[in-house]
């Protein structure tokens, strides 16, 4: 649902059911361990997947928000693990 949204508003028009294709394929490959957190490599296979059909620009700028809202989203379990250490 984070990826339509943040598609969407970065001006990607597609049907939810792209990126419910999508999403899971880019999260298997992200989690190979190549790249720290999957960054760049998830931006590697959105533009693979989804880049025969949307502009470039705006899948690049996609695939940073969606790895900023997952950085983010993070942050406060770090918070509560290393302040209870």
């Amino acid at each position: 649902m984070t990826a339509f949204v943040i598609g969407t508003s970065v001006g990607i028009d597609a049907n939810f059911s792209v990126f419910v294709m999508t999403i899971p394929i880019v999260n298997i490959i992200s989690i190979i361990p190549i790249s720290i957190a999957g960054i760049g490599l998830r931006d590697l296979v959105y533009l693979q997947v989804l880049g025969d059909s949307f502009i470039e620009d705006d899948i690049k700028l996609m695939g940073l928000l969606i790895s900023v809202v997952v950085l983010l989203s993070t942050l406060p379990g770090a918070f509560l693990y290393f302040r209870e250490k």
